[in-house]
């Protein structure tokens, strides 16, 4: 179980990048890496420590990464965050029994002291609300510096 944000209808987006000149592609490939760097960063540490959710072993925070999307040419035409652990996923969802049917497929038993089991608790959607504005600017930013000469 992992949960990513990823742009719906993106072959057709990653099929209409490439008509785009090479400059711009680079420019707004790159916005998206950094822009998906900084969510990642701003999720762990404004809604992960300690604020939204009680840091006990660090798993959850140092599970959010963000990844390249590349198109065939290796191009980067954007760029996701996200984590792959199981309770991130339940706290972000609120999707507690998603979690336990995982746990029982794998036949896994686990005895840990939960809190705020049931509560739905994100820290990638916000972290990702919070940097819209960060975000449109840096992609106007990276059009701009675009030398088409």
């Amino acid at each position: 179980m992992a949960i990513s944000a990823q742009l719906i209808g993106s072959e057709e987006v990653a099929h209409a990048f490439a008509l785009y000149p090479e400059k711009v592609r680079e420019a707004l490939g790159g916005a998206a890496l950094k822009m998906a760097i900084l969510a990642s960063r701003t999720s762990v540490t404004e809604y992960i420590d300690g604020q939204r959710l009680a840091v006990q072993t660090g798993t959850l925070a140092r599970s959010v990464v963000a990844s390249p999307k590349r198109v065939d040419d290796g191009h980067v035409v954007g760029a996701s965050f996200g984590t792959n652990v199981g309770y991130g996923v339940a706290y972000e969802t609120g999707d507690w029994a998603g979690l336990v049917r995982e746990v029982l497929e794998k036949q896994e038993l686990r005895f840990e002291p939960v809190r705020g089991l049931g509560k739905k608790r994100p820290f990638l959607e916000p972290a990702l609300k919070q940097l819209e504005a960060r975000i449109d600017m840096e992609f106007r930013t990276a059009l701009e510096g675009v030398n088409f000469g």
